[in-house]
């Protein structure tokens, strides 16, 4: 720092971000779209550091940096599927996505920066990115998220006008355009197919995960990371409920005869797969689906039947994976416009 900053701080609301898809942007940032109802994003590069010590010395004897990483996570509010689809290389008019549209996409993200008289004063791009995370949060009494993880080679700060690649402010969807935030009480989950028969019950949070095992490419002789690869996405969901009843474990577990008598066999976890309508919250109940989720073949890799303590609800804890795609070319995880039927 030269001299004291002009801003003597800044608020969330002075940042705005915008993202490229290598696909969709094809001619600069003619393309590019501001990201709408974001919660929080941070840029963060991490430089790998190797400090070495050497016999007879008490003390280091130097340091060496390792080529740089570069991450940017995302979260934003669940409203549309403006961002997900974005991100995925797939346009704005086409009915919905796979996770599996993520593999092999590029990105870049920019954070604009402006001061108190709306001047834009800065801009972080971080480019090349991979997603290598996408989880999707249902909840209790908050809004319902999709937070983004993705991982890149190169990261710049322009600060100087004329070198801003978003010189100008962007304009952010009105409310009448879709949702400032829908509510778990406008989200349903269904085991097994959709419609209200499989509806589940007493949940209190429910994520959607969807890793991509990424690898940062290095190379003898190059000092910059040579790229970065995204790998088929691993689909997993997490969820709790109050224990009411013998709901989910009598449509996870088969039944058993061993004994003498019926009972639900705890070791004999059952295939099923998990559909999600989120609502549009200015509607009647139920009566229209903004987003819906479908994902295949789900099964139990490790459950809580039941936590109890002294005064406290009961509660069920589950974690699931996608173990196979029902629609080849998937990667196990739909997400449409529109509701799910099958």
């Amino acid at each position: 720092m030269s001299s004291n900053p002009l801003q003597s701080a800044a608020f969330a609301h002075r940042y705005l971000v915008w993202l490229r898809n290598s696909i969709l942007s094809t001619s600069g940032s003619t393309n590019d779209i501001v990201a709408d109802r974001v919660q929080s994003v941070e840029p963060t590069a991490t430089h790998a550091t190797t400090k070495y010590q050497e016999l007879g010395r008490v003390g280091y004897i130097g340091a060496t940096n390792d080529p740089t990483q570069m991450k940017v996570v995302l979260e934003e509010n669940l409203h549309n599927s403006e961002i997900d689809m974005y991100l995925a290389g797939v346009a704005s008019s086409g009915s919905g996505m796979y996770v599996s549209n993520y593999v092999g996409q590029i990105n870049t993200a920019f954070v604009v920066q402006r001061n108190d008289t709306d001047t834009v004063i800065g801009e972080i791009g971080v480019g090349n990115l991979r997603l290598s995370e996408v989880q999707y949060r249902f909840v209790m009494n908050g809004a319902c998220t999709a937070q983004y993880t993705l991982e890149g080679t190169s990261g710049s700060y322009y600060t100087t006008p004329g070198t801003f690649v978003h010189p100008t402010w962007g304009t952010l969807d009105s409310a009448a355009v879709s949702a400032g935030g829908i509510h778990g009480k406008d989200a349903r989950i269904f085991f097994g197919s959709p419609g209200a028969a499989n509806k589940g019950y007493r949940l209190q949070s429910f994520t959607v995960r969807a890793a991509l095992p990424v690898t940062h490419v290095k190379e003898l002789g190059t000092r910059q990371e040579v790229g970065v690869l995204n790998d088929v996405p691993d689909v997993t969901v997490d969820f709790d409920l109050l224990t009411a009843d013998a709901q989910p474990n009598d449509i996870f577990f088969g039944s058993s005869s061993d004994g003498g008598s019926a009972h639900l066999n705890l070791t004999d976890p059952q295939t099923l797969d998990i559909f999600i309508n989120v609502y549009d919250p200015a509607m009647a109940e139920g009566a229209s689906v903004v987003k819906s989720f479908r994902i295949d073949n789900c099964r139990p890799t490790s459950n809580t039947p039941i936590q109890a303590r002294v005064r406290q609800l009961s509660t069920s804890r589950w974690t699931l994976q996608s173990t196979s795609e029902d629609t080849a070319g998937s990667g196990g995880l739909t997400i449409s416009k529109t509701e799910i039927l099958a």
